[in-house]
């Protein structure tokens, strides 16, 4: 696989994406549920991202375990690796759900290891979506940013490691 550089988080990875591979599928329900994927996408950006959010930048990363910053690189560089993050119309012309929304829901379940199902009801997504967001921003985050993140640690990583070692104490 493209990306993994040796690591053994790249090799449990295509493990796993070989066993999961048709674990994504179309489920049919003749019980469709309108979540207004719109309204979900415009309570994210009011409350995280507007010119006034609701939460301040302390309580984003306390939540997403990053800065704000940090997220909006991370939505835009997987937007421009995966054209999964692009926000489409379905057959009848409604938007579908956005990058934000996509990237958003993938995060919090990483950030708190939450289910898939739990994040539908703040970011209007289904559990089986939530779970093809998390898989696919998974892939893009590898293939952006693994040949950097994901390399073996070469002797300037190391010493900066024994340094930071050194100025603990136990």
């Amino acid at each position: 696989m493209a990306g993994c550089f040796g690591s053994s988080m790249c090799r449990t990875w295509v493990i796993e994406e070989e066993e999961d591979e048709d674990d994504f599928h179309l489920i049919v329900d003749d019980d469709y549920l309108e979540r207004d994927h719109a309204v979900g996408d415009a309570r994210i950006r009011a409350d995280y991202f507007g010119p006034n959010p609701v939460y301040s930048a302390f309580q984003f990363r306390r939540r997403f375990r990053m800065r704000v910053h940090v997220f909006e690189r991370l939505v835009e560089a997987i937007e421009g690796a995966d054209s999964y993050f692009k926000q489409k119309e379905d057959a009848i012309g409604r938007l579908g759900l956005s990058g934000l929304q996509k990237a958003f829901a993938a995060i919090r379940i990483l950030a708190y290891g939450l289910s898939a199902d739990v994040v539908d009801e703040y970011v209007r997504i289904g559990e089986s979506t939530a779970r093809k967001a998390l898989h696919h921003f998974c892939r893009a985050i590898i293939s952006v940013f693994g040949e950097y993140y994901l390399r073996a640690p070469n002797a300037e990583d190391v010493a900066g490691f024994s340094k930071l070692e050194s100025n603990v104490d136990f």
